[in-house]
């Protein structure tokens, strides 16, 4: 087995999460070059290369200059830092691992998806939930028939709302014009899941979403200025204060965000807080992502299924109807998960409790497996032929296209047919105009 010959672009939590898994794996892979602005995240993967032939680039530009010096680039950046580098990746000859979203235009989307097609090079997109245990059960069990032929679905993501403050309230993801949608930016997981499950093209989608909480309005007390009052009181009073990034919300949150968490002093994190946009109160932040959502579609096949974004629930709930049963699962996200499908029979009113066993290495990291999941088939995925990708950006094209066209219904409301959107047989993407 020849190691394949890997470097990151963007080296952040998740570049970062994936690196320790591929570090695990010196048979299948050496870890070769970073490129970041930030030194901190450059070093830590250096310290996980364990080689000589490590190389540190300061940004993706200086990094391509350097020609091919790789076989495969984890592509890590903010949503909108997407498109340039993985086209450029694609011309120099590498593979990609490739965050998602994978653009946040749909042109750029198409772009990116022709080119690999067109240069036979590979991109895997990171949908790491195609590749844990749980949703790789329920797909099996859809395929096999056990509850019939599939008809409509229920799913309800539950983002958290700790995670939704952090990210989309006061974090990288809170505004649209600087991201994504929240429905493309956090949503598309649960959209891949959905079009994964359902194995027929799109045809139609309607949406509506709001930000109701997150708003000056709801602010509890008023107050002078943007910053969190217990940063200068020192008291937590409500379940968003930021000063529980010093305390139950140390690991893995602020972790993810300033470098130096597990090094600094309280006072020095106090100090940052003030001077960060996390340091914000919730209620008087700049963000304009909903923070809920609803997505109806409908399949070529005939399938109906709704799907609820909520910043105000814990984890994924489905209902899964079929002609002969229901399939329900929870999937609740915590320090020791416990997954279960219940499959009823329509007209026995059989139960069958079909329980998840735990993934190989654990619940480690996030996506209760995926992220294993994803890095145990890395390897394999990208030295086996082109068509065979679990998470190819072909694959991934269905959730793109549910994603713009919600936020095209939710701004205009109205219903929003799929062909709106690609002209065959040039695949040409309309003009997005809210």
């Amino acid at each position: 087995m020849t190691p394949l010959k890997i470097a990151g672009i963007g080296c952040g939590e998740r570049t970062w999460i994936y690196m320790q898994l591929i570090s695990e794996r010196p048979e299948q892979f050496q870890i070769l070059a970073a490129a970041d602005p930030v030194p901190e995240y450059r070093e830590r993967l250096e310290q996980l290369s364990n080689t000589p032939e490590f190389r540190s680039f300061d940004d993706a530009k200086s990094f391509f200059t350097a020609g091919k010096i790789a076989d495969l680039v984890i592509i890590g950046t903010q949503d909108r830092y997407h498109f340039a580098p993985c086209k450029k990746a694609l011309e120099l000859g590498y593979d990609i691992v490739l965050e998602k979203p994978i653009a946040p235009d749909l042109n750029e989307v198409l772009e990116l998806e022709q080119r690999a097609r067109e240069l036979g090079r590979k991109v895997m997109v990171c949908h790491i939930y195609r590749f844990n245990p749980l949703f790789n059960q329920v797909k099996d069990l859809l395929s096999s028939g056990t509850i019939g032929d599939l008809i409509s679905m229920n799913a309800t993501e539950g983002v958290e709302p700790w995670h939704f403050a952090h990210s989309f309230v006061r974090g990288h993801w809170a505004k649209e014009a600087q991201s994504n949608p929240i429905i493309m930016a956090k949503t598309c997981h649960d959209l891949d899941l959905i079009s994964w499950m359902v194995d027929s093209p799109v045809t139609s989608v309607s949406s509506f979403g709001e930000l109701l909480h997150f708003t000056p309005p709801e602010q509890p007390d008023p107050q002078p200025n943007a910053l969190c009052p217990s940063l200068t009181s020192g008291e937590i009073t409500t379940p968003y204060c930021a000063l529980r990034y010093l305390h139950d919300k140390k690991f893995p949150w602020l972790a993810q965000i300033f470098p130096r968490a597990h090094t600094a002093t309280d006072q020095e994190i106090l100090d940052w807080l003030k001077q960060s946009p996390w340091g914000r109160s919730v209620y008087h932040c700049d963000n304009d992502v909903m923070d809920h959502q609803t997505v109806n579609l409908r399949f070529e096949n005939g399938v109906i299924v709704n799907l609820t974004m909520t910043a105000f629930e814990t984890g994924r709930f489905w209902e899964i109807h079929g002609t002969t049963g229901t399939l329900k699962l929870h999937f609740i996200h915590d320090d020791n998960p416990s997954l279960e499908i219940v499959i009823k029979k329509h007209h026995t009113n059989e139960i069958t409790r079909i329980p998840i066993d735990e993934p190989p290495g654990g619940y480690r990291f996030h996506h209760e497996g995926g992220d294993v999941g994803i890095i145990d088939a890395l390897y394999h995925e990208m030295t086996l032929p082109h068509n065979h990708l679990k998470s190819s950006i072909t694959n991934s094209l269905q959730s793109h296209l549910m994603a713009f066209a919600a936020e095209i219904s939710r701004k205009q409301a109205r219903v929003v047919q799929i062909k709106e959107l690609i002209t065959p047989p040039n695949k040409q993407c309309l003009k997005l105009k809210a």
